[in-house]
């Protein structure tokens, strides 16, 4: 990313194990971190995304909820001497629901086996919604097919896709700077 390379530690069994697919390199592409800013990699796999997000962030989360993919990511944040992540196994965001973060990144998965589900991201969406600081800001990758625009307006605001090619887009949303009732 920007000219840098990182060394990931991962194995077979782990999204992408053997390289840097494309959907997560348009992620980091678009992701913004300001110094300070506390970060959650939800679906971590096997860590870059958190990783990048560590050069510059306060503090990262990084969640997973498959064994493989949190020791993966354990090893990869080791390796880099990153005493700013944190790994944590679980599934979603209720691993981390006691954090308020600026950023959560996400390359959400959306197959449950052959077939396309969408319910698991749309969970996430919300829940996300619900640990998002006011200003905080969701990056999501998805295949162009998928939908996640209206679950997206339902839960955060100004949403917008940031980039895209023939194939992935990277959609961004906020929250917003929050009303009396405390409802984004």
């Amino acid at each position: 990313m920007g000219g840098q390379s990182y060394a990931v530690c991962s194995r077979p069994g782990v999204f992408s194990w053997d390289r840097l697919d494309r959907g997560t390199q348009m992620l980091l592409e678009a992701l913004e971190v300001a110094p300070g800013e506390t970060v959650l990699d939800l679906g971590c796999g096997y860590g870059i995304v958190g990783l990048v997000a560590a050069e510059k962030a306060g503090t990262v989360y990084l969640v997973d909820a498959d064994a493989e993919a949190v020791e993966s990511a354990r090893r990869t944040v080791a390796l880099h001497g990153r005493s700013n992540c944190r790994v944590v196994a679980g599934d979603g965001v209720a691993a981390v629901d006691s954090v308020s973060f600026d950023v959560v990144a996400t390359n959400p998965p959306f197959h449950q086996g052959k077939a396309t589900d969408l319910d698991l991201v749309q969970r996430w969406i919300r829940d996300i919604a619900n640990v998002l600081r006011p200003g905080g800001r969701l990056y999501l990758v998805a295949n162009r097919f998928l939908r996640y625009e209206d679950t997206l307006r339902a839960a955060l605001t100004s949403v917008e896709a940031v980039c895209s090619d023939s194939r992935f887009k990277v959609l961004r949303a906020e929250r917003s700077q929050g009303r009396p009732d405390g409802r984004p």
